[in-house]
C-alpha cells in the first residue's frame, strides 16, 4: 500500500518543528553566553549581577520562545488567527483541569527513573537540584526581582507561549495527520525543547497529557492551566532551595551540627513540601491508573485508519527531515547531558 502523501508530508512538518527548535536554543544560548560576556567585561561587572540576570533571561527568551513560535507557524503554515477558535473557556473547565493530577503523577515517576539512570552512568556526584531545575532558559537568582521574574517565566509566560507553541501551532498543525499522531509528535518535541534528558522525559509524558486535554476540550485554556499549575509546583521547590539558609541547613544536619532558627525553618518548609508533593505524586498515580484501567482516556480520531501505526512509524523514522531535527536535538541535549554527568571526561 501507499502511504498517502499528506501523512508524509506531515512527518516533514514534524520534522521541521525540531530543526526550528534546535536552531532557536542554540541561538538563545549564544545570544545569553554573549550578553553575559559583555557584562563579565564590564568595570564594575558585580554591580550589574542582577541586572544582567533579568536582561539575558528576557532576551533569550523572547529568542526561544518568539523566534521559535513564529518560525514554526510560518513553517507549517499555521494561522495566528486559528488560535481565537481554540482559545476558549470549554464546558466542564474543572473536570478538565483536574487531570493536572494524574499528569504529574505519572510525569514524576517517569521523572524518578530518568534521575535514576543519571546517577547511575554519571561518573561524578549529580546534585538534585542540578537535574530537577535546569530552567529552560536563564538561570537562578536569589534577589526579590530575581524570583519575582522566575515566578512570572515559569507560571506565567512559559504555561501560555509553550502550549501556544506546541498545542497551538504544532499539534494544530499536524491533526491533518491524526490526532494521535498530531499529540505524540507535539509531546515529543516538548520533552526535546527543554533540551536535557531528564526534563525530556519528565516533559513529553506531560505533554502527551496535555495533548489530550487540549484535543478532548477543542481548547488550549484547560492545558495552560494544568502546565501552570505543575509548573508552580516546581517553583515552590526552587523558591525554597534559594534561601540562603537552605544549603548551610543541609551541610549542617548531614554533620550532626545544630541548626540555627532560619535554617531549621527552611529544612522544616522543605520537609512540608516534599511531603504534600510525595502525596500529590501517589495520588497522582493511582489517578492516572484509574482512568487506565477504566479506559477513560479521551481517544483521538485516527485520520488514517487505513494506515497501521507500524506503517506510521516506519514512514515518520524514514522522513529526512524527521531524522535530521531529531539528531541536532540530540545531538545538543547529549552535550549537556555529557556536561552534567561528566561523561566527556570518561570517554
Amino acid at each position: 500500500m501507499t502511504t498517502p502523501y499528506s501523512f508524509k508530508y506531515g512527518c516533514v512538518r514534524a520534522g521541521l518543528a525540531l530543526i526550528i527548535i534546535f536552531l532557536f536554543r542554540v541561538i538563545s544560548e549564544a545570544v545569553g553566553n554573549w550578553l553575559s560576556g559583555i557584562l563579565l567585561s564590564l568595570p564594575d561587572a558585580a554591580r550589574y549581577t542582577e541586572l544582567g540576570f533579568i536582561l539575558i533571561t528576557v532576551v533569550t527568551a523572547v529568542i526561544l520562545y518568539g523566534g521559535s513560535i513564529l518560525v514554526t507557524a510560518w513553517a507549517l503554515d499555521f494561522k495566528f488567527s486559528d488560535l481565537k477558535k481554540i482559545y476558549h473557556r470549554p464546558a466542564r473547565l474543572g473536570k478538565a483541569v483536574s487531570w493536572a493530577v494524574p499528569s504529574y503523577g505519572a510525569a514524576q515517576l517517569v521523572n524518578i527513573a530518568a534521575i535514576a539512570i543519571i546517577f547511575l552512568v554519571s561518573s561524578r556526584e549529580v546534585d538534585v537540584s542540578e537535574l530537577e531545575y535546569m530552567p529552560i532558559v536563564g538561570g537562578g537568582g536569589s534577589s526579590v526581582a530575581q524570583m519575582v521574574l522566575m515566578v512570572f517565566m515559569y507560571v506565567v509566560a512559559a504555561p501560555v507561549l509553550e502550549e501556544i507553541w506546541f498545542r497551538g501551532v504544532i499539534q494544530t498543525s499536524l491533526s491533518g495527520c491524526g490526532y494521535g499522531f498530531a499529540i505524540m509528535v507535539s509531546a515529543f518535541a516538548f520533552g526535546l525543547a527543554h533540551g536535557n534528558f531528564q526534563q525530556a522525559c519528565y516533559a513529553t509524558v506531560i505533554g502527551i497529557f496535555l495533548g489530550y486535554v487540549r484535543y478532548a476540550t477543542d481548547s488550549l485554556v484547560p492545558s495552560t492551566i494544568i502546565h501552570a499549575i505543575i509548573n508552580a509546583a516546581a517553583t515552590v521547590m526552587m523558591l525554597i532551595m534559594s534561601n540562603p539558609a537552605f544549603v548551610p541547613a543541609l551541610t549542617k544536619s548531614r554533620m550532626g551540627i545544630e541548626l540555627g532558627a532560619d535554617e531549621s525553618a527552611a529544612l522544616a518548609l522543605f520537609a512540608i513540601y516534599l511531603t504534600l508533593m510525595s502525596i500529590m505524586i501517589l495520588v497522582g498515580i493511582c489517578a492516572a491508573i484509574g482512568k487506565l484501567k477504566n479506559r477513560r482516556l479521551y481517544i483521538p480520531v485516527n485520520n488514517f485508519p487505513a494506515l497501521t501505526k507500524g506503517k506510521k512509524l516506519v514512514t515518520l523514522i524514514l522522513t529526512p527531515d524527521f531524522i535530521f531535527g531529531l539528531a541536532l536535538c540530540l545531538i545538543y541535549m547529549f552535550g549537556l547531558w555529557a556536561e552534567l554527568t561528566g561523561t566527556v571526561g570518561a570517554m
